[in-house]
């Protein structure tokens, strides 16, 4: 009897435990989640303003988004960044002649595009040309930051 009562002690302990560390392995998780989402917004953010600042020159597309014109010797680099499939993309190409008039199809038919975050429900920008800033919202499922960029560069029309 003595032995029952030890073993089914030891099996209330042994339950209690494993029920411990599942819940741990889940919370876990939830903390691991959250945190691969900031740090996927963060990095969106960082990327942008890291191109913005180093742009010669910006300018507005017929939708409302932003693009970015850096030189690179004798060639223009033009940059834009959307939402795509729950993405933030960057799209750009390269040309050796200045492109008047820019829409967003030039981005679409020529040049590439590279994903920069995932996961990503809303991406939010607004260029206020007389205050020099552009702001930049980006929502993940988990995270919401935003950012404003202080323009040093010119602006393209």
């Amino acid at each position: 009897i003595e032995l029952v009562v030890t073993m089914a002690i030891g099996a209330i302990i042994l339950s209690l435990t494993s029920n411990l560390l599942l819940a741990g392995v889940k919370s876990l998780n939830v903390v691991e989640d959250k945190i691969e989402s900031e740090n996927s917004v963060i990095y969106a953010l960082d990327y942008i303003e890291g191109e913005v600042n180093s742009a010669d020159s910006i300018g507005v597309l017929g939708n409302g988004s932003f693009f970015i014109i850096k030189k690179d010797g004798n060639s223009f680099i033009y940059i834009t960044y959307d939402n795509i499939d729950n993405s933030i993309v960057r799209k750009a190409f390269t040309t050796y002649d200045k492109v008047l008039n820019l829409t967003e199809n030039a981005f679409s038919n020529r040049g590439g595009s590279n994903v920069i975050s995932k996961d990503i429900i809303g991406y939010v920008e607004n260029l206020d040309l007389k205050e020099r800033i552009l702001s930049i919202k980006i929502n993940s499922d988990k995270e919401s930051r935003s950012r404003d960029i202080a323009l040093r560069c010119a602006y393209e029309e």
